[in-house]
């Protein structure tokens, strides 16, 4: 870990709509992490959004993508720790800085939630294929 500390790192986010061209320069980027968006880009899309990562990777640049597939669907236990832990990760923002409430009500609509998902007949998934790519050029 103290390696780490060593290299000097700098992080600019940036965030567009993934259904419309982006806005960003071309190689304005060295990393692009796309994460989970399968689900919310038109079919249509898909085709000139990897190339508009591309157009905006720096030559040598990373894509990181991460792809949900329904139809290749895995159910069982493996899931269940994952689902316990992401309850709460994705409860938290929302539900305190969006709607107000509490970390105590929090956990506890996130403790009920976690029953719920739990039930045997609810059966989570979450396939996940990952793709990593570097624009030629380094």
């Amino acid at each position: 870990m103290e390696e780490a500390w060593r290299y000097s790192c700098t992080l600019s986010p940036g965030l567009d709509d993934i259904n419309r061209p982006f806005t960003f320069p071309s190689n304005k980027f060295d990393v692009v992490h796309s994460r989970l968006v399968g689900g919310g880009i038109n079919r249509t899309r898909w085709p000139n959004y990897l190339r508009d990562i591309k157009r905006v990777l720096k030559p040598g640049g990373w894509r990181h993508t991460h792809f949900d597939n329904a139809r290749k669907r895995r159910i069982g236990d493996a899931n269940k720790e994952n689902t316990r832990q992401l309850l709460r990760t994705l409860a938290v923002f929302p539900f305190t800085r969006r709607l107000g409430m509490s970390i105590a009500d929090v956990d506890r609509l996130v403790d009920r939630a976690r029953v719920e998902a739990a039930s045997p007949g609810l059966k989570p998934y979450f396939p996940l294929y990952v793709c990593i790519g570097r624009k030629p050029g380094a």
